[in-house]
């Protein structure tokens, strides 16, 4: 079944404080891209910088978890690593990098108010790029 799956994944993911999450990505320059619902308190939202995508949530909904809970992490791609830790640098702690990794990427990662793990990476200058971006 090639071409079923298309690229541009967006989780949705549960948030402990909304208006939190709102501002710690807003600080990371993600701009609100929508938010549901508009006159009451806000049960939804997105949002997005250049072509990322992230849905966080407050709602209570069949088979998620209460909590926000998410045992990897979730992998953005960005044309220029150290350029994008460099813009982030003292607006959040790194957990990691920005660091050369053995499997072929350069990347660093951040660590949400909700407790998600994201990296940013890139492939590594004069590294084989593994695994599949």
């Amino acid at each position: 079944m090639d071409g079923m799956l298309k690229s541009g994944m967006i989780p949705s993911l549960r948030a402990r404080d909304l208006g939190a999450t709102i501002d710690f990505y807003q600080r990371l320059g993600f701009a609100l891209k929508g938010i549901e619902p508009c006159g009451g308190p806000p049960q939804w939202c997105a949002l997005g910088r250049d072509d990322a995508v992230l849905h966080f949530h407050v709602m209570d909904l069949d088979g998620q978890s209460r909590e926000p809970a998410l045992s990897g992490t979730l992998y953005i791609p960005v044309d220029d690593v150290d350029r994008l830790a460099t813009e982030w640098a003292g607006l959040t702690p790194y957990i990691w990098g920005p660091e050369d990794m053995p499997y072929g990427w350069r990347e660093f990662a951040i660590c949400d108010p909700n407790g998600y793990t994201l990296g940013f990476f890139q492939k590594a200058h004069g590294q084989p790029a593994s695994p599949e971006a």
